[in-house]
């Protein structure tokens, strides 16, 4: 899945926003990380259930 597309999705369903409010957030962001760390690969790992817990406890 493209990283813009990802992102979009997270921001809204984090913060509650709709698809027009979050696509310009996850292309500013999505830009800095391809700034930041463009032409590598990058390893996204997916949480443990106590920290996907603390994480929704913490942004709920």
């Amino acid at each position: 899945m493209e990283l813009r597309n990802i992102l979009t999705t997270a921001i809204g369903q984090v913060f509650d926003l709709n698809e027009n409010v979050a696509l310009p957030l996850a292309d500013r962001i999505a830009d800095h990380l391809f700034t930041l760390a463009g032409g590598s690969e990058l390893y996204v790992p997916k949480l443990d259930r106590q920290r996907h817990n603390a994480a929704i406890r913490i942004w709920g």
